[in-house]
Protein backbone atom coordinates (compact mmCIF):
# COMPACT_ATOMS: atom_id res chain seq x y z
CA UNK A 1 0.00 0.00 0.00
CA UNK A 2 1.15 3.55 -0.49
CA UNK A 3 2.94 4.69 2.67
CA UNK A 4 0.93 7.93 2.87
CA UNK A 5 -2.02 5.77 3.99
CA UNK A 6 -0.06 4.13 6.83
CA UNK A 7 -0.22 5.74 10.29
CA UNK A 8 1.89 4.50 13.21
CA UNK A 9 2.81 1.39 11.23
CA UNK A 10 -0.83 0.43 10.73
CA UNK A 11 -3.51 0.93 8.13
CA UNK A 12 -7.29 0.63 8.27
CA UNK A 13 -8.71 -1.06 5.20
CA UNK A 14 -12.35 -1.25 4.10
CA UNK A 15 -12.66 -4.82 2.90
CA UNK A 16 -16.40 -4.89 2.34
CA UNK A 17 -17.55 -6.88 -0.68
CA UNK A 18 -18.38 -3.74 -2.68
CA UNK A 19 -15.04 -2.08 -1.86
CA UNK A 20 -12.77 -5.04 -2.52
CA UNK A 21 -13.25 -7.07 -5.69
CA UNK A 22 -11.79 -10.57 -5.59
CA UNK A 23 -11.97 -10.74 -1.77
CA UNK A 24 -10.73 -14.13 -0.55
CA UNK A 25 -10.38 -14.87 3.16
CA UNK A 26 -8.46 -18.05 3.91
CA UNK A 27 -7.07 -19.67 7.04
CA UNK A 28 -3.69 -17.96 6.66
CA UNK A 29 -4.15 -15.12 4.17
CA UNK A 30 -6.61 -12.38 3.18
CA UNK A 31 -6.36 -11.32 -0.48
CA UNK A 32 -8.23 -8.65 -2.39
CA UNK A 33 -7.96 -5.87 -4.94
CA UNK A 34 -8.01 -2.30 -3.59
CA UNK A 35 -7.74 1.16 -5.10
CA UNK A 36 -5.43 3.82 -3.69
CA UNK A 37 -5.67 7.25 -5.31
CA UNK A 38 -7.42 5.60 -8.25
CA UNK A 39 -4.70 2.96 -8.77
CA UNK A 40 -5.83 -0.65 -8.43
CA UNK A 41 -3.47 -2.89 -6.41
CA UNK A 42 -3.52 -6.53 -5.32
CA UNK A 43 -3.27 -6.74 -1.51
CA UNK A 44 -2.22 -9.79 0.54
CA UNK A 45 -2.46 -9.67 4.34
CA UNK A 46 -1.42 -12.53 6.63
CA UNK A 47 -4.30 -13.30 9.02
CA UNK A 48 -1.85 -13.01 11.93
CA UNK A 49 -1.22 -9.37 11.00
CA UNK A 50 -4.87 -8.39 11.57
CA UNK A 51 -5.25 -6.50 14.86
CA UNK A 52 -8.96 -5.80 14.63
CA UNK A 53 -12.19 -6.23 12.72
CA UNK A 54 -14.99 -3.75 13.23
CA UNK A 55 -18.07 -2.26 11.62
CA UNK A 56 -17.67 1.25 10.29
CA UNK A 57 -21.32 1.98 11.09
CA UNK A 58 -20.99 1.65 14.87
CA UNK A 59 -17.30 1.01 15.61
CA UNK A 60 -18.12 -2.25 17.38
CA UNK A 61 -16.01 -5.28 16.70
CA UNK A 62 -13.18 -7.52 17.81
CA UNK A 63 -9.67 -6.31 18.55
CA UNK A 64 -6.63 -8.48 19.14
CA UNK A 65 -3.36 -7.89 20.97
CA UNK A 66 -0.61 -6.82 18.59
CA UNK A 67 2.00 -9.51 18.16
CA UNK A 68 5.67 -8.64 18.56
CA UNK A 69 8.16 -9.91 16.00
CA UNK A 70 10.74 -12.47 17.10
CA UNK A 71 14.28 -11.12 17.45
CA UNK A 72 16.29 -11.39 14.25
CA UNK A 73 19.42 -13.46 14.40
CA UNK A 74 22.54 -12.85 12.40
CA UNK A 75 24.27 -15.81 10.90
CA UNK A 76 24.32 -18.19 8.03
CA UNK A 77 20.60 -19.01 8.07
CA UNK A 78 21.02 -22.16 10.16
CA UNK A 79 18.57 -22.74 12.97
CA UNK A 80 18.76 -24.72 16.17
CA UNK A 81 15.68 -26.70 15.11
CA UNK A 82 16.28 -30.19 13.80
CA UNK A 83 15.25 -30.88 10.21
CA UNK A 84 11.60 -31.75 9.95
CA UNK A 85 10.67 -30.01 13.20
CA UNK A 86 7.46 -27.98 12.94
CA UNK A 87 8.10 -24.29 12.42
CA UNK A 88 5.85 -21.58 13.76
CA UNK A 89 4.89 -18.91 11.24
CA UNK A 90 6.60 -15.54 11.65
CA UNK A 91 4.60 -13.11 13.76
CA UNK A 92 4.94 -9.38 14.16
CA UNK A 93 3.63 -6.04 13.08
CA UNK A 94 1.22 -6.10 10.18
CA UNK A 95 2.92 -6.29 6.82
CA UNK A 96 1.18 -5.68 3.54
CA UNK A 97 2.61 -6.84 0.22
CA UNK A 98 1.83 -5.16 -3.07
CA UNK A 99 1.50 -7.67 -5.91
CA UNK A 100 1.98 -6.25 -9.39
Amino acid sequence: VPMEHVQDGQIVLNIGASATPNLAIGDDLIEFTARFNGVSQQIRVPVGAVVGVYGRENGEGLFFAAETPPPETAGDGKTDSPAGAPRTPPRGKPRLTVIK
